[in-house]
C-alpha cells in the first residue's frame, strides 16, 4: 500500500480513492471487480487491538417460520405481513435484462443498453431491497424476544 495508490505483486502501482485512514499493518488485500465493471479493494489490517468480548449473552430462544403469507410467524403467534418489494424490484429487473437478451451481441445498441444507468439502477436496487429485508427479519427477530 503506497500513498494514493495499491501495489499488487507483478503489477504497476494502481491509483485508488482511499476514503478511510489505514491504521496498523495491512495483511492482505482483495481486489474484485463488480457488476456493474467498477473495482473494489478489500483491505485486512491488523490494528493490534485485541478482539473485544460479546457485549450480551443469549437470554431466551425464539423461533421464527418465514412463509409466503406472512413473512414471519414467532414461536409466541405474532405474525408479520410479507413486504412484496423484493418481487417488484426483481420483475423490474427481468424486464430489463429480457431488453438486452433481445440486442443483438456485439452491437452498439447493445452496448448503450448494457451500459444505461437503468439497468445498472435495477441491480442496485435489487440488492438493496434484499439488503432492507435482512435488517427487516433482524428487527423481527429483536422484537420477538
Amino acid at each position: 500500500m503506497l500513498d494514493g495508490a495499491i501495489k499488487r505483486p507483478k503489477m504497476q502501482p494502481v491509483k485508488v480513492n482511499v476514503h478511510r485512514a489505514i491504521i496498523g499493518v495491512v495483511k492482505s488485500i482483495i481486489v474484485s471487480l463488480s457488476k456493474t465493471g467498477k473495482f473494489y479493494a478489500s483491505i485486512l489490517v491488523d490494528d493490534g487491538v485485541a478482539t473485544p468480548s460479546p457485549i450480551h449473552t443469549i437470554g431466551k430462544v425464539v423461533g421464527i417460520d418465514l412463509g409466503l403469507s406472512h413473512y414471519a410467524i414467532g414461536s409466541n403467534g405474532e405474525k408479520t405481513a410479507n413486504p412484496r418489494f423484493v418481487k417488484r424490484a426483481e420483475k423490474n429487473l427481468r424486464r430489463k435484462q429480457r431488453q438486452l437478451s433481445r440486442k443483438a451481441k456485439g452491437s452498439a445498441n447493445r452496448a448503450l443498453t448494457r451500459g444505461t444507468p437503468v439497468l445498472k439502477r435495477a441491480m442496485v436496487t435489487l440488492i438493496n431491497w434484499k439488503q432492507c429485508l435482512y435488517r427487516y427479519a433482524n428487527r423481527t427477530a429483536q422484537l420477538a424476544e
